[in-house]
């Protein structure tokens, strides 16, 4: 099986850029949304970012 040179850094890439949201973000579901399964399999989830204290 043929795979992509770049497959690895693409994956460490995506892997530190959800970590640095997750640091630097609360992240939370608008007032009255509810997870569904088809949230996820449609990609329509709608989340709310809000910046973290720093201290």
């Amino acid at each position: 099986k043929r795979s992509c040179i770049g497959e690895g850094y693409v994956m460490m890439q995506a892997f530190l850029l959800l970590a640095t949201i997750i640091q630097n973000f609360h992240l939370s579901l608008p007032e009255g949304e509810k997870i569904s399964v088809e949230s996820f399999v449609n990609s329509n989830l709608l989340v709310c970012a809000k910046p973290r204290d720093k201290h």
